[in-house]
């Protein structure tokens, strides 16, 4: 089968100077190197399946000579009894002309080896090709494995000692084993012991490990080795269903609070553009879709990761992980890195194909080789699902705590499948204005657990504590939920969530904040179709609650009362239409770390765009009541420049109308619909280099008050970004930090840390 080919030599995070009067590199290989054995595991035991250990051989320091002598004494092969090679025109340790190709054959030297030496010694003309016969009994040595296939060597120069078993390459030297190439400028390997050293510009593949160094030690039937000034990637590949269905699973309802600023939508909107960057980094434009973005819930897989590039000054590698020293990883393609994690220390332990987990020792993140600081977690997993970031972040909600406050989460790995976060919170406006007379009402928790149960299904249970302090009405310091989520079928995956929640806090348009005190049911969510080749997007979802929440109907409460809770069963259906027609559409700029990716992940495309929604919910109560709502609204939104030049280089703004049609009336007040007329706008502006502001902003027509306002300021750099938001209309504000193809997201929820839900048409949007 072919082997594949060795991707270009991606830009090291660190660049060197270049040196001066410096001698020529000393390509020399100790025979220690390859004359030391190490112990032998076999393939199919379990310490070599399951324990990433170092390998017990450690590489030595180079020689400083080259002769062949120095190679080590003749080695004892236990040869058997009745052995056969077959050689053509090959004479020991005979240098052959440029292209020559040496393929080993795994087994045993012949039984006619003397008389070979006497009379068939003669210069090489070709190719070398050594064929050994099989043994017909186990005489291997247990200290010197057996290899498997073929060993096969390319370079422009080869010497092969056939007494000692030790071959020479030197120029653009190939080495392919089992799936496995390793390419250097220089290859020596003991074909007794297994062991090849490589030397000058290394490269090692194996499946999707890349692995990049000076000098390298590498056991061909141990798979393990130890690679100076090395550097790679770690790859986490995004095949298979996914729970989270995001923007596929989401209605297409306009928002009336938008979960991201304005700009941050409309480059996922952009048309999708392929542009390929520098070293062989290739970008994907606007996700590859084809429809617009306008769904309530993040589109796209943000806080998935994609490709992390990282240096060593030494690794040692085995068959499921690494370990280094000295480690500097990033999400940058280009070098110098804006942004990087350095550790003294880190060990990669590949748990699965899709799950690679990273333990350092005192991580710090560097932003543009400059300003650090410390990571609150020393584990990161890279996988398909998002982390939050171990950040300090602040936050503002001027309804539960009180105004600005700051919190810090915290991740725990109970197992490979079970993940426990923390986030304890400090109320810094609420303790500088009332001070610490009660400070039980500084403080507050969130937490999530998250366990995957399979691929398929996994289990989720929150807990918000609001404060501490217990002794006054402790039912309305907690809210909790349990969630259960199971992905039905595999061509049109839906999302099936039975959730139980207790004091779900909800904001519902001009009715301001609701709380549903407690509810039990299931939601399935449909994934997005597309209706033939006419680009219409269509997806539904379906409902069934208990509800125990606030009403204004009489007749519904009891005749004494302490509350104006009632209890009903809720069966409720929404769908939804839309369809993006682009107006125009501009091009990209290159993807270069002076031009289209200066200031942004993707290189902004200009377009101007036409989207009609067309959504319609029905809802019906075990009361008798009924809320029938058809809503049409059609939106004009586009984006203006490339946001490269320092000065007024970008402009994006959206405008939408949206008329409801209502028949009936909620007998709840969290899913009533009330705004019949809305008006949407917003804007964004780049003021200075990665400097942005912007606002969004929704509107009752029919009454003429504001309903949601959003502010907005970025900060937005390649790697990352900071963006601070206040919407002083819900008392909400919040820090969202950005890295770019990283799996750290601040959250689904628009206002981080304040356990706020949203209502669109008597429909909640569901979250992760």
């Amino acid at each position: 089968m072919p082997y594949p080919d060795l991707p270009p030599n991606p830009p090291a995070i660190v660049q060197h100077l270049p040196a001066q009067n410096l001698a020529p590199a000393d390509l020399s290989v100790s025979a220690k190197d390859l004359g030391k054995s190490s112990a032998y595991v076999a393939p199919n035991s379990e310490s070599s399946a399951n324990s990433p250990e170092k390998p017990d051989a450690a590489p030595l320091p180079a020689s400083t000579a080259s002769s062949a002598a120095l190679l080590g004494e003749t080695q004892s092969l236990g040869l058997p009894q009745q052995t056969e090679v077959v050689i053509s025109d090959w004479k020991q340790e005979q240098a052959f002309p440029q292209g020559t190709s040496l393929n080993f054959q795994s087994q045993q030297i012949a039984q006619e080896l003397e008389l070979f030496l006497e009379d068939h010694i003669a210069p090489t003309i070709g190719p070398i090709e050594i064929e050994i016969a099989p043994p017909t009994s186990p005489q291997t040595p247990g200290n010197v494995p057996a290899l498997v296939g073929i060993i096969e060597v390319s370079s422009d120069r080869q010497e092969f000692d056939l007494l000692r078993q030790i071959f020479t390459a030197e120029g653009n030297v190939v080495v392919r084993y089992q799936g496995g190439v390793l390419d250097a400028d220089k290859v020596q390997g003991n074909l007794a012991t297994r062991v090849t050293v490589a030397e000058g510009d290394v490269a090692f593949r194996r499946g999707n490990q890349l692995l990049r160094g000076e000098r390298l030690v590498y056991n061909f039937v141990q798979d393990t080795g130890t690679l100076e000034r090395s550097r790679g990637e770690i790859f986490a590949p995004t095949s298979g269903v996914e729970l989270t269905l995001d923007s596929e699973t989401a209605l297409a309802n306009p928002a009336l609070v938008a979960d991201r600023p304005l700009s941050e939508r409309l480059l996922e909107d952009q048309p999708a553009q392929r542009v390929t960057g520098a070293a062989g980094v290739t970008f994907a434009v606007g996700g590859g879709r084809s429809n617009v973005n306008l769904s309530p819930v993040r589109s796209g897989r943000r806080g998935e990761i994609n490709r992390i590039r990282f240096e060593a000054e030494n690794l040692d590698f085995y068959p499921r992980g690494w370990t280094g020293t000295n480690v500097r990883l990033t999400n940058d393609p280009f070098s110098p890195p804006e942004l990087e994690i350095r550790t003294p220390r880190a060990v990669l332990t590949r748990e699965s194909p899709l799950r690679d987990v990273v333990n350092t020792v005192n991580p710090r993140i560097v932003f543009d080789q400059g300003f650090s600081l410390p990571l609150l977690q020393s584990r990161f997993v890279f996988d398909r699902t998002e982390q939050e970031p171990p950040i300090a972040r602040f936050g503002y909600d001027d309804g539960d705590r009180g105004g600005l406050f700051i919190e810090a989460p915290l991740t725990y790995f109970l197992g490979p499948k079970v993940k426990l976060n923390l986030t304890p919170q400090f109320f810094l406006q609420r303790a500088v204005f009332q001070g610490l007379r009660n400070p039980a009402e500084l403080f507050g928790l969130r937490t999530l657990l998250r366990a995957n149960i399979t691929e398929r299904t996994v289990v989720v249970a929150s807990v918000i504590l609001k404060n501490f302090d217990f002794w006054d009405e402790p039912d309305e310091k907690i809210r909790a939920s349990l969630r259960a989520q199971q992905i039905i079928g595999t061509t049109y995956p839906h999302r099936l969530s039975i959730e139980y929640s207790f004091r779900d806090r909800l904001f519902n348009g001009s009715l301001g904040f609701q709380d549903i005190y407690k509810s039990w049911g299931a939601v399935l969510l449909s994934p997005n179709f597309i209706l033939g080749n006419t680009g219409i997007n269509l997806n539904y979802q379906l409902g069934a609650q208990y509800i125990t929440a606030n009403t204004d109907r009489l007749d519904l409460l009891p005749p004494i009362f302490t509350n104006v809770r009632t209890e009903l069963g809720r069966f409720q259906a929404s769908a939804s239409i839309n369809r993006g027609i682009f107006l125009w559409r501009g091009k990209p700029l290159p993807a270069t770390p002076t031009e289209g990716l200066r200031y942004t992940p993707y290189p902004v495309v200009p377009f101007l765009q036409i989207v009609p929604i067309i959504s319609g919910t029905t809802s019906f109560y075990t009361s008798g009541d009924y809320q029938n709502s058809l809503s049409f609204s059609i939106g004009l939104q586009g984006q203006f420049g490339q946001f490269s030049r320092p000065f007024l280089d970008y402009t994006a703004f959206n405008i939408r109308y949206t008329h409801t049609f209502l028949q009936g009336l909620s007998p709840f007040f969290f899913d009533r619909v009330i705004d019949d007329r809305v008006l949407s706008f917003g804007l964004a502006q780049q003021i200075y280099g990665p400097f942005r502001i912007g606002f969004q902003s929704s509107i009752n027509l029919d009454t003429r008050e504001s309903i949601s306002t959003d502010f907005y300021l970025e900060y937005s750099r390649r790697t990352y970004g900071v963006t601070i938001r206040y919407n002083p209309d819900l008392q909400l504000g919040g820090v969202i930090f950005r890295i770019s193809d990283f799996n750290w997201n601040v959250g689904a929820e628009p206002f981080q840390g304040s356990g706020v839900r949203f209502v669109d048409t008597g429909v909640i949007r569901e979250t992760d």
